[in-house]
């Protein structure tokens, strides 16, 4: 009977470890770090994010304004566009409270590059 309930008591914490809710990642707040491209360029990064009717929006580094979604419970799908008419394609996720960006740009003359940013909270 003793292994009978040890097991029927693993059994029982194993289904409730998977069904338990996992916390989704904050993606909200002001957050600093890093970028740099495949152009070989590179700089200080800044990103402003917060909900508004049910999607993300903010000002990412340089004035982009950005819009999008939060895809799963820790990664974010994000569209920018920059005053001069280059666009943007963001994915991005929170591991370790660090949020790691991976984006598409395109100009307005058709050239495009990809780049990485790298952001921890501002605090």
């Amino acid at each position: 009977m003793l292994k009978t309930s040890g097991l029927l008591l693993t059994l029982v914490l194993f289904v409730f470890t998977l069904t338990a809710p996992v916390q989704a990642a904050d993606f909200e707040g002001e957050w600093v770090g890093h970028w740099r491209n495949n152009l070989g360029e590179e700089g200080p990064d800044s990103l402003s994010l917060h909900w508004h009717d049910g999607g993300l929006r903010g000002i990412w580094t340089d004035g982009v304004t950005l819009w999008g979604t939060q895809t799963g419970k820790n990664t974010i799908h994000l569209r920018g566009k920059r005053d001069n008419g280059t666009t943007y394609d963001c994915a991005g996720d929170i591991e370790h409270g660090e949020m790691h960006l991976h984006y598409y740009a395109t100009r307005v003359n058709g050239s495009t590059y990809e780049g990485w940013s790298e952001l921890h909270r501002s605090n």
